[in-house]
């Protein structure tokens, strides 16, 4: 909704985007913990690691102050592995 009101042009466009992925990936580690503890088996996909990483970071940098400096190093070299669904 609040995407909607704001349209692809706003400056704040971007911050709505990240907020909206980053409450999808709640949901689903939520249910991903929900589903371990009733041992349930887990399932895997292919996932990229950078793409994991990188939209970590972008939420890292509204995090921390302006005094900390976040240096990352990810490699070229294909990132993908199989893992849990609940790492993306």
């Amino acid at each position: 909704m609040l995407m909607e009101n704001l349209g692809e042009e706003d400056p704040l466009y971007e911050q709505a985007q990240e907020i909206r992925q980053a409450g999808i990936r709640a949901v689903d580690v939520a249910q991903h913990l929900i589903a371990f503890s009733r041992g349930q088996t887990m399932e895997f996909k292919l996932v990229d690691l950078n793409r994991l990483i990188d939209d970590d970071i972008k939420m890292l940098y509204r995090l921390i102050g302006e005094d900390i400096e976040l240096v990352t190093t990810l490699t070229d070299e294909i990132t993908r592995t199989y893992g849990p669904i609940r790492l993306s």
